[in-house]
């Protein structure tokens, strides 16, 4: 009996450490624990007991508290769910323990362990590609865009360990998630670094008007973008004005002429109303500085024409060649003539004598 008496000692202590750590259940839940997080890094954790609804005491440990620590915002208060946060360290494997007891800790609990990897860039492949698809892009104010770089192979990058910049923050700025956000007009340039890689993109800023494009068709035998149309006295040209993107939110427009005294201007048409200049605009009500504006010439084609300066220098050039007769010239021609003229009436007077 003597002899067997070590090995009951130890078939009984096993049994009381047993009791004393709990059973394990599938019921015992961590919530947003990852199979391996980078070393320096913290994350929440939520524990849960899916079995009979209540609330309990939850008990967190790590194995290792020099790779990583958890500590919880409830312990020992009788709770529905526990929080947690769990901080590493150092690279190492770690294992995760959450118990959940009833009844005041008064019985053993029930729980689940967790393994966790707490990794670093020794634990990366070596990075063959990283970029992104383009090297420049344009934003709206107020817009935001989350940059994904292009990574092979994969897992060879740690997105944490992606550091942004942007040369002028106040223009667009960038957090260390690689979210952009677009703030003000303007250019500037965000910087990526990842090891020994490194790349730019350049950021443009525009407004929200710039953003839409505003067209105006006019009627048949009229093109937009022309700066300057011509059409005559009396005539009526149709216009029509659209907006792209097409999933804009701006639809509405309004229009106005510089001279109405000109053409008369309505919703889709304009008249002519007499010779003369004026301009015609069209703008959008919730963005007025998006405009597009088209300089229109009326010409009345019963009215005559005046002649153009060209044409005024040369009729200028051909009166200097051929000038007019001057009054002394004519004088002495007719003085010339006249005793002809007077002595052949005198001839035939005199015969007739």
């Amino acid at each position: 009996m003597k002899k067997f008496f070590p090995l009951i000692l130890v078939f009984i202590l096993s049994l009381t450490l047993s009791s004393c750590k709990g059973t394990k259940s599938d019921n015992v839940v961590i919530e947003n624990l990852p199979e391996s997080i980078w070393e320096g890094e913290s994350v929440s954790l939520t524990g849960k007991y899916t079995g009979d609804e209540g609330r309990y005491f939850y008990e967190w440990s790590t194995s290792n508290s020099e790779i990583a620590s958890i500590k919880s915002t409830t312990d020992g208060v009788e709770v529905l769910y526990s929080e947690a946060e769990l901080q590493t360290y150092k690279r190492g494997t770690v294992t995760i323990t959450l118990k959940i007891y009833a009844n005041g800790k008064s019985s053993a609990p029930v729980y689940k362990e967790y393994t966790l990897k707490v990794i670093n860039e020794t634990d990366l492949p070596e990075v063959e590609n990283f970029g992104f698809d383009f090297s420049s892009l344009t934003l709206k104010v107020g817009e935001s865009l989350e940059l994904s770089p292009n990574v092979s192979p994969e897992g060879s990058v740690f997105k944490e360990t992606v550091s942004y910049a942007s040369e002028y923050p106040e223009i667009a700025s960038i957090d260390f998630t690689g979210k952009i956000t677009a703030l003000s007009k303007g250019d500037t340039v965000i910087s990526i670094t990842y090891r020994e890689k490194s790349l730019d993109i350049d950021v443009s800023v525009i407004s929200v008007s710039e953003s839409i494009d505003l067209k105006v068709n006019l009627g048949e035998g009229y093109t937009i973008p022309e700066e300057t149309i011509n059409i005559n006295k009396g005539d009526k040209i149709y216009y029509k004005v659209s907006f792209s993107p097409a999933n804009t939110d701006t639809k509405t427009f309004g229009f106005y002429c510089e001279n109405s005294s000109v053409i008369s201007v309505g919703n889709g048409y304009i008249e002519a109303l007499m010779d003369g200049q004026s301009s015609f605009t069209v703008y959008a009500l919730e963005y007025p500085a998006l405009r597009k504006s088209i300089n229109i010439i009326v010409t009345d084609p019963d009215k005559p024409v005046a002649p153009t300066p060209e044409e005024d220098e040369k009729l200028i050039e051909e009166a200097e060649k051929n000038p007019p007769a001057s009054s002394s010239e004519v004088t002495d021609e007719t003085s010339e003539e006249t005793p002809d003229s007077s002595s052949a009436v005198s001839s035939e007077n005199s015969e007739q004598e």
